[in-house]
């Protein structure tokens, strides 16, 4: 869900579940580095839900600058293989778009040399 309360800047909200391909999977963190897992399959597969908001404001049309919280309820998984706490994340983000250069128009329906 997202609304933009002004011009420049942008209220989001969104919701996760997460879940293993299979019982034997493991989590990985974004390095791809493994967080946990059950060599048995016996702990489940649901990882949890996450609730996301974020608050952007664009300062210029390349330039978006932003922050955001986000809350992961642990689902079975989670709590069968960690002590099975909400985990909570604050962030801050920037996005920039690198333009390319503009296109050559054409004349007369050849390119401009």
């Amino acid at each position: 869900m997202e609304i933009k309360p002004a011009a420049k800047w942008q209220l989001a909200g969104s919701y996760h579940s997460f879940w293993l391909a299979s019982p034997t999977d493991a989590l990985y963190s974004a390095s791809g580095t493994l967080v946990t897992r059950s060599a048995s399959g016996m702990a489940g597969r649901h990882v949890g839900q996450e609730i996301d908001s974020q608050l952007a404001y664009a300062y210029s049309p390349q330039l978006q600058i932003g922050a955001g919280y986000a809350h992961l309820i642990p689902g079975e998984f989670l709590k069968n293989t960690t002590p099975g706490h909400s985990y909570n994340f604050p962030y801050v983000m920037a996005t920039y778009v690198f333009l390319g250069e503009k296109p050559v128009q054409a004349i007369g329906g050849r390119k401009a040399q």
